[in-house]
């Protein structure tokens, strides 16, 4: 019964995470935005060169994920669809992601008959600023499906003590996100 249910609550999950990132993600918002137009540049430009990790542009931008978006260039020609597709990949996955993460930390705890992992996930893909950066061709989705699960897998996995420096981590991170501050960022280090 209780698999019937896990089955039937991340089918849930990733119907409404699909419809959330998926739905007309290429037209809303309608215009594309001047930096989505420089990131595509910059993945475009990576095409003429041999893999570099980083770029001579030296902005501090995550270089994968231009290679992510190269690909999708490739694939689909150089549009809109193209420029997006990676973004939102990444904002997909990443919901997936963190209900697994969610359920490592919640386990079997529920409220009003849920699991907690369940209600985290549906209101993480439904958090604005999520579906704002998933929307836009940025690299904070991409980020966000790369460092989260290397974060708390590795926390969980080895002391008390990692696990509690890294939730200090992603809540200063977490905090620079939602305050749109960025020198609150290195403030720790």
């Amino acid at each position: 019964m209780i698999k019937k249910q896990h089955i039937l609550l991340l089918s849930i999950l990733v119907l409404i995470n699909c419809f959330v990132t998926f739905y007309t993600f290429n037209k809303i918002p309608q215009n594309i935005a001047y930096d989505e137009i420089l990131l595509g540049k910059l993945a475009l430009s990576l095409g003429k060169q041999p893999y570099t990790l980083f770029t001579s542009f030296a902005d501090g931008h995550a270089t994968p994920y231009f290679y992510t978006m190269l690909l999708s260039f490739k694939l689909f020609g150089v549009n809109n669809f193209a420029l997006r597709l990676p973004a939102a990949l990444s904002g997909f996955f990443g919901v997936l992601i963190f209900y697994g993460i969610a359920k490592i930390i919640f386990k079997d705890k529920r409220v009003f008959f849920l699991p907690i992992s369940f209600i985290a996930s549906i209101l993480f893909t439904c958090l604005r600023w999520r579906i704002n950066f998933v929307r836009f061709s940025f690299e904070m989705s991409y980020l966000l499906l790369v460092f989260c699960p290397v974060i708390f897998y590795s926390a969980i996995s080895r002391s008390k003590k990692l696990y509690f420096l890294s939730c200090l981590e992603c809540l200063r991170d977490l905090h620079s996100i939602l305050t749109n501050r960025e020198e609150y960022f290195f403030s720790f280090l």
